[in-house]
């Protein structure tokens, strides 16, 4: 595993996490956004939309089902 902060690359480099200019992630975790999306429109589904995202498909919720978000910030 190499750590999206102070991670360290099989180069010797460091990821800087959400203080870097770019990300660098193998490829296999990356997905393009879609032509059309500004970045204002995708930068909620990469991060907060994900965060709540996966454990709502991990534990099944889904139509017909009640969830509660609890969190800091805009997530909860």
């Amino acid at each position: 595993m190499i750590g999206t902060y102070q991670g360290k690359w099989e180069d010797g480099s460091v990821a800087q996490g959400g203080y870097a200019d770019y990300i660098r992630v193998k490829g296999r975790f990356a997905i393009p956004i879609p032509e059309g999306i500004s970045d204002e429109e995708a930068a909620p589904l990469c991060c907060a939309g994900v965060t709540v995202y996966s454990p709502m498909r991990r534990f099944h919720a889904g139509p017909g089902k009640k969830v509660g978000v609890v969190g800091i910030g805009g997530l909860g």
